[in-house]
């Protein structure tokens, strides 16, 4: 029995030290990590992971460009860091595209981090839609307003016409006018919705007639593409290939108009000494001489902060003209008068206002909507859009009382003043009129009875002989006419003409294609620049200069050509993308080719001469000649070496 007591007491004391260890404080040394080790279980540091701290995988965003853009890759791993991405691609096309980066290493904590490229829609740039005002013939002009300008590859657009009732029509025949809608649409573009109204009323073609104090006729012609053409002594003449829509006359020898084509509008002068380029912008509207050296112009353009009357100052031929913004919003009809530049303001109802050249300060000249106006003898003759009818009247410029005084109870069109007579075709804004009473007017700038000196239903244009005669182009034919006024009768001037064989490509001018169109310099054409189009058989006219030279790369069409004068400046538009033309340089550069980073290529000097090789950015910055080699053509660059012939 005593053995048997030992035996239990040695089982209750081991049973005891089991149960209590040590203290009751922490038995053990640590209630939560029996071993005295709360990080590592058992006291082994060695298996501790650590996290990814400091790791960045940034979202990045542009603008669509038509480049490919990729996310960056992700910074502040540590050395030898795996990293598995997931969607980091490169992308072009507008949207947003999530990507994945998977780190992992030997002791970290894994971690996914995500980043989103986002390329967000561009800006439409470098179009026009714009209204137009067509004479009633008979014929269907819904076609007559069209999206102009080079659209970028992928734009659609689609246009809606309605009548003045609101109804969808698919014809604009009848007088009246036309809501054009035209939305364009492209998937990297922001889509725009464009407004235009088409004008069907009596308001002839604008096919403008000048008479020289020779007696020499320029005229736009009918017959040969609205070309401008002269005649003098019967004998005709091709003066340029460009169609003006307005002569703005300077004296009796001289007059400017402006020439558009579908990339840029130019000035030109028009004398009997020929031809000459004043000045060259992506958008003009109107045009004034204040000198041989300073002009004023207006630009309606589809970008508002565009639209104005801008000051060119060329007084300083060896260096760019200098041109000031002097006026903010739409204006027309520009002519300068003792030392004030007059416009209708599109910004308040075509009112008529003036800018004093010498202040810059503008003010209301007449709370009237003017048509048009010419000024004689401190006299400003207008045609008035008025609530109740049109009409023809006049203000004096020289007396602080601003009144119009009527001449007419109708309104008239192509205003000419001489002899002592204002001249006028005789129109209706907006409505119809009696065939008998249509035609070309005279009445005493004096006052007194408007007589019909020409019985013609459709005038596009005229002018006044010294005799009294009028030259005039008819509607119905296009056809320019001398009525003599003692006569009374009508002699056909292009009677016998015929207009030269249109050539859509030609031999002897540089041609370039570019997918399913051609571009080429048209030889029968001035050497102006053309585009030809095989998918829909269409040829257009880019430029109404000479061009000397041009370029394609990467789908920037760089030509040069006659901007100011005799100077030839370059010039790039995105032939994809479309947009306006710009001026990149003013040096004369030709013979182009590039290595992606430069243009390479022929200097020429003020004479137009050969003189040395240049190098610039596709930009135009960093020009500079780096050869005096002249006579270099035929560039070519292989293995990162530059290739011509030196003739």
């Amino acid at each position: 029995m005593k053995k048997k007591i030992l035996l239990l007491g040695f089982a209750m004391l081991s049973l005891f030290i089991t149960s209590c260890g040590g203290s009751t404080d922490n038995p053990g040394g640590n209630t939560d990590n029996p071993g005295g080790n709360t990080d590592n279980p058992g006291g082994n540091t060695e298996n501790k992971k650590l996290d990814f701290n400091n790791v960045t995988f940034e979202d990045l965003s542009f603008v669509y460009d038509g480049k490919s853009h990729i996310l960056n890759e992700v910074t502040g791993a540590p050395e030898n860091t795996s990293i598995v991405y997931k969607g980091r691609n490169e992308y072009k096309d507008v949207g947003t595209y999530k990507a994945t980066a998977a780190l992992s290493k030997e002791g970290y904590n894994d971690k996914v981090l995500e980043a989103t490229l986002t390329i967000t829609p561009a800006t439409f740039s470098g179009y026009t839609f714009e209204s137009k005002t067509v004479k009633y013939d008979g014929l269907d002009h819904i076609n007559d307003i069209q999206l102009v300008g080079i659209l970028p590859e992928g734009t659609t657009y689609d246009v809606n016409v309605k009548d003045e009732s609101g109804e969808i029509v698919s014809s604009a025949v009848d007088v009246g006018e036309y809501s054009y809608t035209c939305v364009v649409t492209n998937k990297n573009y922001t889509e725009i919705c464009l407004t235009a109204t088409l004008t069907i009323k009596a308001q002839k073609k604008n096919m403008p007639v000048f008479i020289t104090s020779d007696g020499t006729t320029y005229f736009a012609n009918g017959l040969h593409n609205d070309y401008l053409y002269s005649l003098s002594g019967g004998s005709l003449a091709l003066e340029d290939y460009s169609y003006p829509t307005e002569f703005n006359k300077y004296g009796s020898t001289s007059a400017t108009f402006i020439s558009g084509s579908t990339i840029l509008s130019t000035i030109k002068e028009v004398s009997t000494s020929g031809v000459s380029t004043l000045y060259t912008d992506s958008n003009i509207d109107d045009f004034a001489k204040y000198s041989d050296k300073i002009y004023y112009y207006s630009s309606n353009s589809l970008r508002a902060s565009k639209s104005g009357i801008y000051r060119v100052d060329a007084s300083d031929a060896e260096k760019e003209p200098v041109v000031t913004k002097g006026f903010e919003g739409k204006t027309d009809n520009l002519a300068i008068y003792n030392n004030d530049l007059y416009f209708t303001n599109g910004n308040n109802k075509n009112y008529l206002y003036k800018i004093n050249l010498n202040t810059n300060e503008s003010s209301i000249v007449l709370e009237n909507k003017v048509h048009e106006y010419v000024i004689n003898n401190n006299k400003l003759y207008c045609t008035i859009n008025d609530l109740i009818n049109d009409y023809i009247g006049y203000i004096d410029l020289s007396s602080s009382d601003k009144e119009v005084k009527k001449l007419t109870n109708a309104a008239g069109e192509f205003l000419t003043i001489r002899d002592g007579y204002l001249y006028y075709n005789y129109t209706d804004l907006y409505s119809s009129i009696e065939e008998s009473v249509k035609g070309v007017y005279r009445i005493k700038i004096s006052g007194g009875k408007a007589e019909q000196i020409l019985k013609n239903s459709g005038v596009n244009g005229f002018d006044v002989e010294s005799n009294g005669n009028v030259i005039y182009i008819d509607t119905s034919n296009l056809h320019l006419y001398r009525y003599d006024a003692s006569s009374k009768t009508s002699t056909d001037l292009l009677k016998d003409f015929v207009a030269p064989e249109s050539t859509p490509l030609n031999i002897g001018g540089e041609t370039i294609s570019v997918g399913t169109k051609t571009y080429y310099l048209n030889m029968y054409a001035g050497k102006t620049l053309y585009v030809y189009d095989e998918s829909s058989k269409k040829t257009t006219q880019l430029t109404d200069n000479k061009v000397q030279d041009f370029y394609i790369y990467n789908d920037i069409l760089y030509f040069n050509q006659v901007t100011l004068f005799t100077n030839n400046d370059l010039y790039a538009v995105n032939i994809r993308n479309g947009g306006v033309a710009e001026k990149i340089t003013s040096n004369d550069t030709r013979n182009l080719v590039s290595d992606g980073t430069y243009l390479y290529g022929t200097h020429y000097n003020f004479a137009g001469v050969s003189g040395g090789l240049f190098r610039m950015k596709l930009d135009g910055t960093e020009y500079i000649k780096f050869s005096e080699i002249n006579g270099a053509k035929n560039f070519e660059i292989k293995d990162n070496k530059l290739y011509y012939i030196n003739s």
